[in-house]
């Protein structure tokens, strides 16, 4: 059972805007916006964005995990920071949702006040060989520390 739960959930039958399920999903830290999104867009697409920005979901025992590497997750970022893969426009308004988070207890909490982040939180829960429930905090981002942003 997941310990972090999202603010804002979503409402079944009920009509999203793609942009707000982009800033709900990257504020909030909702992934079951990221279904909405996906439910609608070719999966071969999808693959495709993963190959481009690194993205590979490693592989344990053959068969394949559901999480993403760190070092995958900071490409997205400088792919961002850098606007490199989409424009400067979109890569800045998903850096700007992120930056909206009001998740508090991860990397925010260690940086100055006066340090903006643009962060993407999220819990991974799962069971061990003796089925006990294991839960992770992830947190990943940009602190943007004055002449000195960094991942």
């Amino acid at each position: 059972m997941q310990n972090i739960k999202p603010e804002i959930t979503f409402e079944s039958g009920k009509e999203y805007a793609v942009r707000d399920v982009f800033e709900k999903t990257l504020k909030y830290s909702n992934n079951n916006f990221v279904s909405i999104l996906f439910s609608g867009v070719d999966r071969s697409f999808i693959n495709q964005v993963y190959t481009d920005l690194g993205i590979y979901y490693p592989k344990t025992g053959g068969i394949e995990q559901d999480f993403v590497s760190v070092k995958a997750y900071a490409a997205v970022f400088r792919a961002l920071y850098n606007a490199s893969y989409l424009n400067q426009i979109h890569s800045n308004e998903i850096l700007s949702f992120m930056s909206k988070s009001g998740f508090k207890s991860g990397i925010v909490n260690g940086v100055p006040n006066d340090a903006l982040v643009s962060n993407k939180f999220g819990e991974r829960v799962f069971y061990d060989s003796k089925n006990t429930q294991i839960s992770e905090l992830h947190d990943s981002g940009i602190i943007y520390k004055k002449d000195n942003p960094y991942i």
